[in-house]
């Protein structure tokens, strides 16, 4: 059976693309938040003899900043550890070539290795049961948090 070129699978982020783990935008945001939750701690703690945690509200408030950020597609990866919640809005789908992919990937995050959710059984049986959702043999799923086309 020939396979048409309709039905063939190009990857949403393709394996040969090296995306940047740090961005000049991150890092100034970065910089910009420390200062000023180091300060408002700083100035909390001489005022009234108290600390406060300043390294969620700043997570967030960054998350925030971003997402002001707008004509940018942000798709939320499914993070089997942290989520109540999880919308599988967008399907990818995945041969067994680019499961060997992730598989290799996760290899060099050789602290995380004992977490049963980086193990290549629990990735194969979740890429499964993706694709069942959507008749294929292989997929990830996303949540679409923004979607520019």
């Amino acid at each position: 059976m020939k396979i048409l070129d309709k039905d063939k699978h190009v990857p949403y982020i393709k394996g040969q693309i090296a995306l940047p783990e740090v961005t000049i935008k991150a890092v100034v945001v970065g910089v910009i938040l420390a200062v000023i939750f180091t300060m408002s701690s700083l100035y909390i703690g001489l005022k009234f003899a108290r600390t406060v945690a300043a390294s969620i509200p700043a997570a967030l408030l960054s998350l925030m900043i971003f997402k002001a950020f707008k004509k940018t597609t942000i798709l939320g990866y499914e993070l089997p550890w942290n989520n109540r919640t999880f919308r599988t809005d967008v399907f990818i789908k995945l041969s067994r070539e680019d499961l060997d992919l992730k598989f290799k990937m996760l290899d060099c995050y050789k602290t995380q290795g004992e977490r049963v959710f980086m193990g290549k059984e629990y990735i194969y049986d979740i890429a499964r049961t993706r694709g069942l959702q959507i008749g294929k043999k292989y997929a990830e799923a996303y949540e679409a948090i923004r979607i520019v086309i």
